[in-house]
């Protein structure tokens, strides 16, 4: 499994319905998710793919508690002996595991996606940080946590400055079939909504999201014609 380049030091894993992210920068490799259960070989070679070795992986970030997001956490995390940060709203359930509230959903794509992805019991992971927006995280330069709650109550995205701007948005956005918008299936769409607008009054030239196509070049710009839609002057 290549990885393939979205921006310079920035690479998208495929994973099959769910991509996962890398960071390549002075101070190790940073993982952006981690996937559904049993990704951890699939991870591991988008990671070789970059000429990089499991033990250049220093962190793993997550966006939110959802198992095709940390289906692999625990076997990735204990594989590369790498911190885990994750977003303070939905870190009970990452710690301790248990079943996340039910999505509601939009559409024929959001009805087809809730019926896959139905809420399960998932497995305790072990965190070593908690994160909010505001915070700055002190890798690959500095990645900022920026607040994108409605997928999910506490689910956060990361913007790395460098090479003009990436977005790891996580489910804070969906880029299906290259319809970007929010994610058609969410816990709280109104509050979505919102976290989708304030996502595109950031400037970023790349942007990656959990499901479907990254955009590489005039990210922020797409995600403000779409934010118009929901009355954002941004």
């Amino acid at each position: 499994m290549s990885a393939t380049p979205i921006a310079p030091g920035a690479y998208r894993v495929n994973l099959g319905g769910v991509a996962v992210f890398l960071i390549d920068a002075s101070d190790g490799v940073t993982v952006i998710d981690a996937g559904q259960p049993g990704k951890v070989d699939r991870i591991m070679s988008g990671i070789r793919s970059i000429g990089k070795t499991p033990t250049d992986v220093n962190n793993v970030l997550v966006t939110h508690y959802h198992n095709d997001h940390v289906g692999s956490l625990a076997e990735l995390a204990e594989s590369v002996r790498a911190k885990v940060w994750v977003p303070k709203g939905d870190a009970p359930i990452i710690r301790a595991g248990g079943t996340p509230p039910p999505l509601d959903h939009r559409g024929f794509i959001g009805s087809m996606l809730a019926r896959a992805l139905k809420m399960a019991e998932q497995k305790a992971n072990s965190v070593d940080h908690e994160v909010s927006g505001g915070d700055e995280i002190p890798v690959a330069g500095g990645i900022q946590v920026l607040d994108s709650p409605g997928h999910t109550g506490g689910h956060v995205s990361y913007l790395w400055p460098n090479q003009n701007g990436v977005l790891f948005a996580g489910d804070a956005a969906a880029n299906i079939l290259g319809r970007l918008d929010v994610m058609p299936v969410c816990e709280d769409f109104e509050t979505a909504e919102k976290s989708f607008v304030a996502l595109a009054g950031h400037d970023f030239n790349a942007a990656g999201v959990g499901h479907g196509k990254p955009i590489v070049s005039g990210a922020s710009d797409a995600f403000k014609r779409v934010a118009g839609k929901y009355g954002a002057q941004v």
